[in-house]
């Protein structure tokens, strides 16, 4: 949901670029939860896509020398963090999907992952 509010406020291309973070995400997430290691490596590589999300988004603008002259408007800066909420809850639920996979058959999990995004579906677009 917060996703299709953050293509309200910005452009779609910021806003996947953002939300295609949620596979940087996932790790961090494991390591708290599923208390999985994570590498010295693997912080590096989740730092280096972050700096490459934000050369792609590009949250400021600068003149030919270089110097930063403004940011993004109010609008590109919160699509940003929409996407990225959405990205975040995105990991979330793979995360906690495969917490439940334990105790629960994959084929329920998914029916009811598509259950939600069904009832929710028509809802949301109701209010557009």
């Amino acid at each position: 949901m917060f996703l299709f509010i953050a293509l309200l406020f910005t452009d779609y291309s910021k806003a996947m670029a953002v939300f295609m973070t949620n596979t940087l995400w996932i790790p961090v997430i494991a390591h708290f939860y599923l208390h999985e290691k994570m590498y010295k490596w693997d912080i590096i590589g989740i730092i280096l896509a972050f700096v490459g999300m934000l050369l792609i988004i590009q949250p400021f603008k600068a003149d030919e020398e270089g110097v930063v002259k403004e940011f993004s408007t109010l609008s590109d800066i919160v699509g940003a963090l929409c996407s990225l909420f959405a990205a975040f809850n995105s990991a979330t639920v793979i995360i906690m999907m495969r917490l439940l996979s334990t105790k629960i058959h994959n084929s329920i999990i998914a029916f009811h992952y598509f259950l939600g995004g069904l009832i929710i579906s028509p809802v949301w677009s109701f209010f557009q």
